[in-house]
């Protein structure tokens, strides 16, 4: 089905359930994979923009280029608000708080696939998608999501070659028919890949298993996680299948070679061991270092043979280090997709091989093009802390711009908290609010500051002398601010959006009637948030901390010769 799509779209929270749609595009030489995104998250208008990061770069991982949201339903101007909502529970709504900031994380989505579009994609391995074993067990089960690789047994497989750096794409019984035999392994769709992977299974159709056996004739390379397959599916022509399936098999001769068994057969060979990684260890097939190093990727392969790289650090800490990509590379750029930033990357070489410096905030994803040749030129900006931090506390102005269902006095303090501490008006508030603060003078010379906000709920535009410098909604909440945009008697500026949930709250507290929906009322994802008429209800939220609590600093910088 997704073969046969234009542009298959998928949907879902695992990279191998994200596959499923990618593969399909890869194998038939399409350009765009689709996605359904960010559709059920966490409860209803209880998810972040930061929440929605992660959930699309999941989808990047996973080879999706053409991100576009669950969808939105159409509401009036004048509808009170929230206005006409869908039931999926994110709320891609002018009514959301968090609109104005949106358009800061769709830039990133448009940044990052503007690179993985370009070129076509570049993975390893062909891995069998499987379905014959399904269709054989009896179960209870009416209907299957057939998106999702839990239900087959690839997925065991295609999570430990995910998780150790291998790349790969699915490939089912019909496509395996179009695998052709390159001199550089087997094609599908313009792509080459060096192996073809069937994870445990008991059932082959008889028509696959000649076709693996036509492959490996011709040069290809079949490992097999496990043992060939012991029977066909279905009844018709049972025992003829039966019979020449075994014949097949006969005709191979396994030899054991440490861990694993081989045969070889015409000019390729099949390969079967009961442990993955001995497979690929066989295989000789060089997997990307940097997931060992607990990084996350996906390569692009360029029309002049060089890659682009997709680079996440998924993890909750910084990471800073020396990589090696799986590349034949002299010299590499850095692109930035949040910030914009590029540069060229501090390489070395090493044993042989060329490392690049990387630094990634948590969350924080780089775009990283290699060259077979050494370029020389501006380096990536990464910087450096020097000198004293200064707190900026000597006095806040906080006003609120936009939201309901009042826009609440504004405050002057010099100690951030939760707006929501201030009184019942604040603590329904849903919206925007401007914090306010001079610059003091700063001492000594730096060639950047680093604005550093110590909690933030949830999301915020950064201004300086009404200048825009960028939105924040991941921790840690830090920007890098020029030093040339500091001209003294500077003012700094954040506006800060939380989300739609403490005014939904205060209306259900109220029995203030916002439901109105034909057909699609809202249904809760959690049990302790139902109503008596079993739809969703937030009457017993507490007030969600709101704005900025804690310190804001200011750190100078060095920029890293």
């Amino acid at each position: 089905m997704y073969a046969a799509s234009d542009i298959p779209e998928t949907e879902g929270s695992t990279i191998t359930d994200i596959k499923s749609a990618s593969s399909a595009a890869h194998l038939m030489g399409k350009k765009l994979t689709s996605a359904e995104s960010a559709t059920l998250l966490n409860e209803h208008f209880q998810t972040k923009l930061a929440d929605v990061k992660i959930a699309n770069d999941k989808f990047l991982l996973g080879g999706v280029n053409h991100i576009f949201y669950h969808g939105t339903a159409y509401s009036p101007q004048n509808a009170s608000w929230p206005g006409w909502l869908y039931y999926a529970a994110v709320h891609f709504t002018p009514s959301n708080s968090f609109w104005d900031d949106f358009g800061a994380l769709n830039n990133y989505v448009a940044c990052s696939q503007s690179f993985l579009q370009a070129g076509k994609p570049s993975n390893d391995l062909l891995l069998y998608y499987g379905i014959s074993d399904l269709w054989s067990t009896p179960g209870k089960e009416m209907f299957h999501y057939f998106h999702s690789f839990k239900t087959v047994t690839m997925d065991e497989c295609g999570r430990y070659l995910w998780l150790n750096g291998y790349s790969w794409d699915a490939v089912s019984d019909q496509l395996l028919q179009e695998v052709k035999v390159g001199k550089d392994g087997v094609s599908a769709g313009g792509n080459t890949y060096k192996m073809i992977v069937v994870p445990k299974i008991k059932h082959m159709p008889l028509k696959t298993f000649e076709r693996l056996m036509e492959l490996v004739k011709a040069g290809a390379t079949v490992a097999f996680y496990g043992t060939l397959p012991s029977d066909v599916p279905g009844l018709i022509d049972l025992e003829h299948d039966r019979n020449k399936l075994f014949s097949l098999k006969d005709r191979l001769r396994f030899v054991e070679k440490g861990k694993v068994c081989i045969a070889q057969y015409g000019k390729g060979k099949f390969i079967t061991s009961g442990t993955i990684s001995d497979l690929m260890s066989e295989s000789g097939i060089i997997s990307e270092s940097i997931c060992k190093q607990g990084l996350q990727c996906v390569r692009r392969l360029k029309e002049d043979g060089n890659f682009y790289y997709f680079i996440l650090n998924p993890k909750d800490k910084e990471f800073s280090d020396w990589i090696t990509l799986n590349a034949d590379y002299k010299s590499c750029a850095l692109y930035n997709p949040m910030t914009g930033k590029d540069g060229y990357a501090r390489t070395r070489e090493k044993s042989g091989q060329t490392e690049l410096w990387l630094s990634l905030k948590p969350n924080e994803s780089m775009i990283v093009e290699t060259f077979s040749q050494k370029y020389t030129g501006d380096l990536y900006p990464y910087y450096t802390p020097i000198g004293e931090e200064v707190i900026l506390n000597n006095n806040w102005t906080i006003s609120f711009v936009k939201g309901g269902p009042v826009l609440p006095e504004a405050r002057n303090v010099t100690e951030l908290e939760s707006w929501t501490e201030y009184g019942e008006d604040y603590a329904a508030f849903s919206g925007t609010a401007e914090y306010t603060t001079p610059i003091p003078a700063l001492p000594g010379k730096a060639d950047a500051w680093l604005l550093h906000i110590e909690h933030l709920y949830e999301s915020a535009a950064i201004y300086v002398n009404n200048k825009y410098l960028g939105t924040l909604f991941n921790a840690p909440y830090t920007i890098e601010i020029p030093a040339s945009v500091l001209k003294g008697n500077d003012e700094l500026k954040i506006k800060v959006s939380n989300l739609m949930a403490n005014r939904i709250s205060y209306m259900d507290k109220r029995g203030l009637e916002w439901k109105i929906f034909y057909n699609a009322n809202i249904d809760s994802k959690g049990r302790m948030n139902i109503g008596k008429d079993g739809k969703f209800d937030a009457g017993n939220w507490k007030p969600r901390p709101s704005g900025i609590s804690g310190k804001v600093i200011l750190r100078p910088l060095s920029c890293i010769k």
